[in-house]
């Protein structure tokens, strides 16, 4: 996670910035989509292992407090997990054509929180894994310990 684009200040393209934008990168290894379904909550995408999402707002930074809506409702953890998982799932089913994607996609929003009760980033991505790994079995070797 960093902050690459400062209000204000000269922007890749050459432009003055009218938003600060914090940027992210995401690794997941073994049998996990972790790193898919963290930047489809920050509206990005990638691939299982790797990927990346953007997300610019006028005065964003790292102690922001966000606020998350999934399909126009302010969402809890569980919910925003669901959401990006099932987007996850969706966009990378081959048999089911565009149009028919785009309808089942959850529309996953995230603003400033106004009344300063959101979460921040890194509080974002804490909880989604919570619930991610809540919601996927242990794994577990032949001598009965994690793998």
């Amino acid at each position: 996670m960093a902050q690459n684009q400062v209000e204000g200040s000269i922007n890749k393209f050459s432009q003055i910035a009218d938003k600060n934008m914090i940027s992210f990168s995401f690794r997941s290894g073994g049998e996990t989509n972790a790193a898919q379904v963290l930047a489809a909550v920050f509206g990005g995408g990638g691939h299982a292992a790797a990927a990346g999402a953007n997300l610019s707002m006028k005065g964003l930074d790292f102690k922001s407090k966000l606020t998350v809506k999934v399909d126009g409702k302010v969402a809890n953890s569980k919910e925003i997990y669901e959401a990006a998982n099932n987007n996850v799932n969706v966009s990378n089913n081959n048999k089911i054509n565009f149009r028919d994607k785009a309808k089942m996609m959850k529309k996953i929003e995230i603003e400033m929180s106004k009344d300063g009760t959101g979460r921040t980033c890194s509080e974002l991505i804490r909880d989604v894994l919570t619930e991610m790994r809540a919601s996927q079995p242990v794994k577990t070797s032949t001598y009965g310990k994690r793998a």
